[in-house]
């Protein structure tokens, strides 16, 4: 939960379990660790790992950050900060993936370079896939079980009911990328 990075003791607990934070960075810092404008966007460098090359270093991907409107000027939240220091330390040693279901304002600019392959958006060093197809289809038709949508026997609180909207939300996702590939076959397939 991204909220959580504007609570300094949350980000401390996460540096002393997993050391997910550069040392030396402004997020361990009390006096820099709240909302703070901004003069310029704020470039975010973010390696992907790559298993095929010697260094184990793919991709290089850089994306300037405009920061949050506060009022007429730009800023960044305390989130930002921490989760802009935890991409630049951890993104060459695994992949990077942010939920569905978090909005855009809290992806510091990353919204075109994520992927839907589930109920997760992976990041990826190519700008505009918005839908990995073959891995979403392989999640939602082979890996994930539903069942019990439409027993009333079965308790379904207000949380699992909007899950069930995401997961249908996926599947329109999918059969579109297909029609829009000019692959009605399997839009329709999907769609049913």
């Amino acid at each position: 939960n991204l909220s959580f990075l504007n609570t300094d003791f949350y980000v401390a607990q996460l540096q002393r379990k997993y050391k997910l934070f550069p040392a030396n960075s402004d997020v361990f810092n009390p006096a820099k660790f709240r909302p703070s404008l901004i003069d310029s966007s704020v470039t975010i460098n973010i390696a992907f790992p790559d298993s095929s090359s010697k260094n184990n270093i793919g991709d290089t991907l850089k994306v300037k950050y405009d920061g949050r409107t506060f009022g007429k000027k730009q800023g960044l939240m305390p989130q930002d900060k921490a989760l802009i220091a935890l991409l630049e330390k951890n993104s060459d040693k695994r992949p990077i993936y942010f939920a569905t279901t978090l909005s855009q304002n809290n992806t510091v600019g990353l919204s075109a370079y994520l992927s839907t392959v589930g109920m997760e958006r992976k990041l990826s060093p190519v700008k505009g896939n918005s839908v990995l197809p073959d891995k979403l289809e392989e999640n939602l038709l082979y890996k994930c079980r539903f069942r019990n949508f439409n027993n009333r026997n079965v308790y379904a609180d207000r949380i699992t009911t909007r899950r069930f909207i995401n997961y249908g939300s996926l599947f329109l996702q999918l059969s579109d990328y297909y029609l829009k590939n000019r692959n009605k076959k399997t839009a329709l397939k999907i769609f049913n």
